[in-house]
């Protein structure tokens, strides 16, 4: 399989800035949903997200979810559980009537539209997700100024900014188009980390660069994996990964369009790390606190060993438990009866 050598290469290559990278106690896990407010979703736990990207409307549609009283009100039910929300803002794949399109448009014009937006957006939100700003949808020489003015322009307004797309700004720079790393966001969304597709693991590129490259700049990365909404061991690969190498963000998406939420429940307390990670025997390792993480890239298999593989006890082990104390106290009846 072509994953091992380019994962072992990227690996030798990189390690000293993955290793060197800020140790999490914990993953930011996040979602992405881009639909209105159906009742499947509405009954999502939200308890399970630190982070919901959500898709406000476009103009044609006069921002149909901000029109949406039961959208709003989903919204603040997920910050009533803490979660933070981040609204989608295309800025380099948007094809808008007007000339509004960047590349058709005049700068000011443009800048001053979005920034109409990001004022609108922020009223709601917590932060902004900029979408589509990489070279592979605008190569103008001022895009990346006019790009980092909208960031600036998102803080200044109060709120924190989300980037995408990792891998693409990274081979922006290698490619010497650009001296210093573009954005100066305080997210950056790495899409597909280790599942690019619901079918097909990230096998033909290497995560491992990309997470190099934005860790040597100082940047946190949020990784965005894709699968079927019920593929545990999908799941659990993807999550063991991105402990391993240190990625700030977690998140799983089903059905590839953003369709629905997949509410991942991954409560591992694994504490801090203890150590760099390793790789012996065909798989890499990481010691935590409480445990220890393998991937084996070759399976595409992610375990955890130790303390804090054993999971919290949820319902059904109430249930479970229960159940054992019911047919205890059934036989201890029973063999009453019988003595008397």
């Amino acid at each position: 399989m072509k994953v091992l050598p380019l994962l072992l290469l990227g690996a030798l290559i990189c390690a000293p800035f993955l290793n060197g990278a800020p140790s999490q106690l914990r993953v930011i896990r996040f979602g992405t949903y881009y639909g209105g407010a159906d009742m499947e979703i509405r009954n999502t736990d939200w308890s399970d997200f630190d982070i919901m990207i959500l898709h406000p409307g476009t103009p044609e549609n006069s921002y149909r979810n901000l029109e949406d009283t039961a959208f709003l009100i989903m919204a603040q039910s997920m910050k009533d559980r803490g979660v933070e929300i981040y609204f989608y803002l295309d800025i380099g794949c948007e094809k808008e009537p007007g000339g509004l399109y960047y590349s058709q448009s005049d700068r000011k014009e443009w800048l001053d539209f979005k920034k109409r937006q990001i004022r609108l957006f922020v009223r709601y939100a917590e932060g902004i997700f900029l979408d589509c700003v990489g070279p592979g949808y605008n190569r103008q020489p001022q895009f990346a100024e006019d790009v980092q003015e909208l960031i600036d322009y998102v803080h200044y307004s109060g709120g924190t900014v989300i980037v995408s797309d990792l891998f693409d700004m990274m081979n922006w720079v290698k490619q010497g188009e650009r001296d210093l790393f573009p954005y100066e966001a305080d997210y950056l969304l790495l899409k597909g980390a280790w599942s690019i597709t619901p079918d097909q693991y990230s096998d033909d590129w290497n995560p491992l660069e990309a997470i190099s490259f934005a860790h040597a700049q100082g940047r946190e990365v949020l990784g965005l994996n894709y699968g079927t909404e019920g593929d545990e061991d999908r799941i659990m690969f993807c999550y063991c990964a991105s402990r391993i190498f240190g990625l700030e963000g977690f998140s799983y998406a089903w059905k590839d369009a953003y369709e629905g939420v997949c509410s991942v429940d991954v409560p591992y307390d694994l504490g801090a790390p203890l150590e760099k990670f390793i790789y012996e025997n065909g798989r890499y390792s990481r010691k935590f606190e409480r445990g220890t993480v393998f991937v084996d890239f070759s399976t595409h298999k992610g375990w955890i060993e130790g303390e804090a593989s054993v999971r919290k006890t949820g319902m059904s082990g109430v249930l479970v438990l229960l159940g054992g104390v019911f047919l205890l106290y059934l036989k201890r009846l029973n063999h009453a009866k019988d003595v008397g």
